[in-house]
């Protein structure tokens, strides 16, 4: 590459999606490893300072490379990590903390998948659950006008529905 791009890949040339030359905080390659074997071939006045674009990275090897889809575009957050068990086995806290903020890790044998790691689910309980948990001795009451109160609490908060345009 003749010039050096903060938007282009030094590799290949095309567009790298780079979330810090976008103006955003932080870039989706700060999410990933990317392979050593990718990084070699990242000219030298550009390692460090330019992106390589997910194609690229994924050229190079499965391991721990976001799948393609509308996250790199939409939100340059990662959703969907996928990591070869000696990378899970290398930074098992990290790996956690990913999972914590709502990513989901694929963990990976030979390119195949072995297991799936995200968060679980909230537990949601209907109102007569929480009723029924109550202690013999809660002071807690549920008056007539209960489901009144929750119908006015309901209606307090409720926004128009308002589509935009395109919709």
């Amino acid at each position: 590459m003749s010039e050096m791009r903060q938007d282009r890949c030094p590799i290949c040339g095309g567009p790298n999606d780079c979330g810090m030359a976008a103006g955003k905080s932080e870039c989706w390659c700060a999410n990933v490893k990317i392979s050593a074997e990718t990084l070699e071939k990242v000219p030298e006045g550009a390692k460090g300072k330019v992106c390589v674009c997910a194609n690229c990275a994924r050229i190079s090897g499965q391991s721990a490379l976001i799948r393609t889809g509308s996250a790199i575009i939409a939100g340059m957050e990662p959703r969907v990590l996928h990591i070869s068990e000696a990378d899970l086995a290398k930074d098992v806290r990290s790996v956690v903390q990913r999972v914590q903020t709502g990513a989901e890790v694929i963990i990976e044998r030979d390119a195949q998948p072995v297991a799936v790691l995200r968060a679980p689910a909230p537990v949601h309980r209907r109102i007569s659950e929480c009723i029924a948990l109550l202690s013999p001795d809660s002071t807690a009451t549920v008056d007539p006008d209960f489901a009144r109160d929750v119908e006015a609490g309901i209606a307090a908060h409720r926004e128009p529905l308002e589509p935009p345009s395109w919709d």
